[in-house]
């Protein structure tokens, strides 16, 4: 199971306000209605999802990481939506819901650490109802780009990065799985994300992280390491540092 810092996922939510809410605008949710975020992490979508199903309908989160769901269970009720949105611990490749349960269901940057996504998002289908919405956003690592004095360094880290999700090409490949999944009325945005401030980029990324698991494993030297550390310090002094990646999002009505 892939761990990814609460904190991490708390400053991509701000970096990805927009496209969150338009992933929400393709579930077409009205009033009523159950929907589903799978891998819902903190609660990062399901509080704004409760916002769109209103008080008659329910918010269900799923996660596979026990911290994830008790933190997203916390501040649902901080919210006082404890009663509106539900989060447990579940496999999603095995989602604990019967067939048709949902009007919609969605997922965010999950697909980018399963090895089976295509089975993930047979799940999704099967418990989404006959002409529900299913709509997915992940990202393109091998897209992911940072501009810097120490370029083959850079991308070097970026693509070691990269090789540590197990799917790291997610992004691309939903466009295909939504058509194998048999999902029609089809649309896709492909979805820029761009970092001026490196402090951001880094909270965003957990490129940290990456940069230290790579000088552990030896594939990146403490001095290299270094030296990139301070090529990207001088261009945030300089107010010149600039990176980003692009995420894609897919969405399809659920056929029967």
């Amino acid at each position: 199971m892939t761990h990814v810092p609460v904190a991490s996922l708390d400053a991509m939510a701000q970096s990805l306000a927009a496209a969150k809410e338009l992933s929400y605008d393709w579930m077409e949710i009205t009033a009523g209605d159950r929907v589903l975020d799978v891998g819902c992490g903190p609660a990062t979508d399901t509080l704004g999802l409760a916002q769109r199903v209103g008080p008659e309908g329910r918010v269900d989160g799923v996660d596979a990481d026990p911290e994830m769901v008790a933190e997203a269970q916390r501040r649902a009720g901080d919210a006082d939506l404890d009663g509106l949105v539900h989060h447990q611990e579940a496999d999603a490749l095995d989602l604990p819901f019967g067939d048709d349960e949902f009007d919609a269901a969605r997922s965010e940057r999950l697909f980018q650490h399963l090895a089976e996504p295509a089975a993930a998002l047979a799940e999704m289908v099967r418990v989404t109802r006959p002409g529900g919405r299913v709509v997915v956003l992940d990202t393109d690592h091998a897209l992911t780009f940072i501009d810097s004095d120490e370029p083959e360094l850079a991308e070097r880290l970026l693509k070691l990065r990269a090789g540590a999700v197990k799917n790291p090409r997610s992004g691309r490949r939903l466009w295909r799985l939504a058509k194998e999944a048999g999902l029609t009325d089809l649309a896709y945005r492909v979805v820029p994300m761009v970092f001026t401030d490196l402090g951001e980029a880094l909270a965003s990324t957990d490129l940290t992280k990456a940069a230290g698991a790579a000088v552990q494993r030896g594939a990146v030297s403490g001095e290299e390491a270094m030296r990139l550390q301070t090529s990207l310090a001088a261009a945030q002094e300089a107010g010149t540092f600039f990176g980003g990646g692009f995420l894609v999002l897919v969405g399809g009505s659920v056929s029967g």
